[in-house]
């Protein structure tokens, strides 16, 4: 515990509270209500927020303010107003480090003390908010993918229709005109390149599917140059 003004029937209470706030992810701060002035910080303060003895003299609402409690909050608390929980961005005094946190108050009489005590609940939630963010993330990316994908396909799509309508339309010329050996043989050629540009466009989209799943090899070998140029011009 950092600081205790306390009172010889309150110290047993505070005691109790060393034994239930002892987490170094779990802080309490309690103040007077009236005078504002801090009575207990429980020992998470040190490691969560980096708080010192010399932090802990004077109005309460000038630590929080300085581990980085929102205007929101303290406004509310002055006031008096419906206790809320909030997630807020603190800082450790110490480092200067930046720690996600779960702040609540409420207004309450400790250990049958007449005299109503401010009570500030602090606990650490930078790792869930770590993991949050990661979601948050991989879900962008999941979706940046699909989009990608939406639009491959599409353009694939596009790409393969072309040269199936052309060898349906061959196909339909030669039936049509299949007594002209020459022209059936000219149609027969055209559907063979189609056929072999498509059959090309579908081992595209395989390569694809093997790429995003890691399970693409390469292979290496010769080739002339000239050849591959021919192929693509």
């Amino acid at each position: 515990m950092l600081r205790r003004k306390k009172e010889q029937e309150s110290a047993l209470g505070y005691e109790c509270m060393d034994e239930i706030f002892d987490s170094p992810e779990d802080v309490l701060i309690v103040a007077d209500r009236l005078s504002l002035n801090i009575e207990y910080i429980s020992t998470g303060g040190n490691a969560l927020l980096g708080i010192q003895n010399a932090d802990t003299e004077g109005c309460v609402f000038t630590l929080l303010d300085r581990v980085g409690v929102s205007q929101e909050i303290l406004e509310a608390m002055r006031l008096g107003s419906e206790p809320f929980e909030s997630e807020c961005c603190l800082t450790n005094l110490r480092t200067g480090q930046a720690v996600w946190c779960k702040c609540r108050w409420r207004l309450a009489f400790l250990f049958d003390s007449s005299e109503e005590k401010l009570i500030f609940h602090v606990l650490d939630y930078s790792k869930e908010r770590a993991l949050l963010d990661k979601t948050r993330q991989e879900l962008l990316e999941a979706n940046r993918s699909n989009d990608a994908k939406s639009r491959f396909l599409s353009t694939v799509s596009h790409d393969i229709r072309a040269p199936l309508n052309a060898i349906i339309g061959l196909a339909d010329l030669a039936i049509e005109h299949k007594e002209d050996g020459e022209k059936v043989q000219g149609y027969i050629h055209k559907i063979f390149r189609s056929s072999n540009y498509l059959l090309s466009l579908l081992n595209d989209v395989l390569d694809m599917s093997r790429i995003e799943s890691e399970r693409m090899s390469l292979d290496y070998e010769s080739f002339q140059m000239s050849t591959l140029l021919e192929s693509v011009t």
